[in-house]
């Protein structure tokens, strides 16, 4: 049978908050880059995978929370199907027995959360610069992600939260080059001077990248063929919070 590795994203004394049998658990410790020497040995001594090994982002954990986890698999995991999870957000075990076997040209996503509309909900809790530097990105002629699509977000009312998915590692990795290719032309010094601003009032804009990509994800699900290719499926699958 087909094994998902599911890759649980941890960061400081955040640990998982379970361990599942069923599927190969690989604990990823975000922000590696900041540990001094003897805790990551310590880490690395309990089986953990630091994010800064390899080929990596570890340095942008603070603007771009569990993404550099995500960047790590990408970039370094030789994982069949590659999961992403967190210390407190898991894939259920039977939820995900019931979509197998695995579609290879099938995005698994968590189950949506509903809004008055994605868009709404960004702006409510987050501002519009993101938005703002997305439509800026969108009307330069080489790229790929189009005005309309970044303003359809106005009518789309559910959203696939967490930066959580799992897919055929091929997949995965075409879902992760269009994404970050968006998201390194974005994360500027203008957006980085604009975080630096805006957390001395408010804190919690610090991993601005990371709330944009739960609503890029959004747009990247929508047009999966257009992004992706024309027999490039997605499937809900429920996740829990613990």
């Amino acid at each position: 049978m087909t094994q998902l590795t599911s890759y649980v994203c941890c960061f400081g004394d955040l640990y998982p908050k379970k361990h599942q049998h069923i599927f190969n658990q690989q604990n990823i410790m975000l922000g590696g880059s900041s540990l001094d020497e003897d805790r990551k040995q310590t880490l690395k001594n309990a089986g953990y995978i630091l994010d800064d090994d390899g080929e990596n982002i570890s340095h942008l954990n603070e603007h771009f929370g569990d993404l550099t986890g995500m960047y790590w698999v990408w970039k370094n995991s030789d994982a069949e199907w590659p999961a992403m999870a967190q210390y407190r957000r898991f894939w259920e075990e039977p939820n995900v027995m019931a979509v197998v076997p695995f579609n290879d040209k099938t995005i698994y996503m968590p189950q949506p959360q509903p809004w008055t509309s994605v868009m709404d909900q960004y702006l409510q809790y987050h501002g519009s610069y993101g938005i703002d530097r997305l439509y800026e990105y969108s009307l330069r002629e080489e790229t790929k992600l189009t005005h309309d699509q970044v303003h359809s977000l106005h009518h789309v009312f559910t959203m696939y939260p967490y930066n959580m998915l799992f897919c055929h590692k091929d997949l995965f990795d075409k879902v992760c080059t269009v994404l970050f290719e968006i998201l390194f032309d974005i994360y500027d010094q203008q957006m980085i001077q604009y975080i630096n601003e805006t957390i001395k009032t408010d804190p919690y804009q610090k991993r601005l990248p990371a709330f944009l990509t739960e609503r890029l994800l959004s747009i990247l699900y929508i047009n999966k063929k257009y992004f992706f290719g024309k027999d490039i499926e997605t499937k809900q699958v429920d996740m829990r919070w613990i």
